[in-house]
């Protein structure tokens, strides 16, 4: 009989390390957009990581197609989940893209959306209180007119003791203001634009500061035996810029 009861004990502790080991992410969820007035994809062909600001030869080539979408979309992204070039558990210093602008056409899905900053009054998971995103208007709509602001408001009234009409008022200047991005999905022509190619190194030592970061694979204490992930996503923007969407979210234990 206790023997049964060691081996029982020995059974539980060892589905306990496996229901752990399975639940931490090892990886980062790595994905790419193109953020463009003009719904311009890229062709990203080589991904280059290091530690000095020198950028060291590579003869690895890559052959990404990013398309058009707007930060904080889930759906219209580049998954990079087999890329083995891009940062998997740790950012490098720098971060070396050789990209190139592609013309989208024929394409089976197409719509203009605005971008508008928005902070959380709340923790809404993924986010937490105090975080400032970019929102789609339809997401800022959900947000500031659906929820009242009760939850997100526009991150440029905060603090300001503005009720919702004036919020709304506010919402719907900026949104007159704003840039209007193109986003385009299921495109069977992709054209590369000569003049549109270029190589751009990243500093990323700013971002391995960033909670989002600083979080990867540690446990989420407001859960039970959940952990942290985190989703980078390479926003390459029509100026030439390219900027980091960092977020965090929970695995769950029991899938």
């Amino acid at each position: 009989m206790k023997k049964n009861r060691r081996i029982a004990k020995v059974m539980v502790f060892i589905i306990g390390i496996l229901i752990i080991s399975c639940s931490k992410p090892s990886k980062f969820d790595s994905h790419m957009i193109s953020v463009s007035e003009n719904g311009y994809g890229v062709l990203v062909t080589k991904i280059i990581q290091h530690n000095t600001p020198e950028v060291p030869e590579q003869k690895i080539k890559d052959s990404v197609y990013v398309t058009s979408s707007i930060p904080g979309a889930y759906d219209n992204t580049t998954s990079l989940r087999s890329s083995l070039q891009i940062p998997q558990s740790k950012l490098p210093n720098f971060i070396t893209f050789e990209y190139q602008f592609m013309d989208l056409s024929d394409c089976s899905f197409s719509r203009d959306s605005k971008i508008v900053k928005l902070i959380f009054l709340k923790n809404y998971s993924p986010h937490e209180k105090g975080d400032i995103i970019e929102a789609s208007e339809e997401k800022a709509d959900f947000f500031i007119k659906k929820g009242k602001g009760k939850i997100a408001t526009l991150a440029s009234v905060a603090g300001k003791g503005l009720n919702i009409i004036e919020t709304i008022e506010q919402y719907q200047k900026e949104l007159k203001t704003s840039k209007l991005f193109q986003i385009n999905s299921g495109c069977k022509k992709w054209t590369a634009i000569d003049s549109l190619k270029f190589t751009k190194t990243i500093d990323l030592r700013p971002y391995t500061k960033a909670k989002e970061i600083k979080r990867f694979r540690e446990r989420n204490k407001n859960t039970s035996g959940g952990y942290y992930g985190t989703r980078i996503t390479y926003q390459f923007y029509d100026n030439g810029d390219i900027r980091l969407g960092l977020e965090n979210y929970t695995t769950n234990t029991w899938k």
